[in-house]
């Protein structure tokens, strides 16, 4: 069933001369697809939250289980 679980990660991409940008993904463990991405020139707790948001935004979700490697921006405090 969906939005039981999801899965979130960031990554980075490299573009131009030398340049980073930051993907922050929520994925649906059911069956892959993705829930929501954000882009940002900083690898930071703004990133995530704005991914959060508007995967919540876009899904109806009741006691959901969000797993992430628990990076420093999953436990910020």
């Amino acid at each position: 069933m969906r939005n039981q679980k999801w899965f979130t990660d960031i990554s980075y991409l490299n573009y131009g001369k030398g340049q980073k940008a930051y993907i922050s993904a929520i994925i649906d463990r059911y069956d892959l697809s993705i829930v929501a991405y954000k882009v940002s020139k900083r690898n930071d707790l703004k990133l995530v939250m704005d991914t959060l948001r508007l995967a919540l935004q876009n899904n109806d979700v009741y006691n959901i289980v969000i797993h992430s490697d628990r990076g420093f921006q999953y436990t910020f405090k």
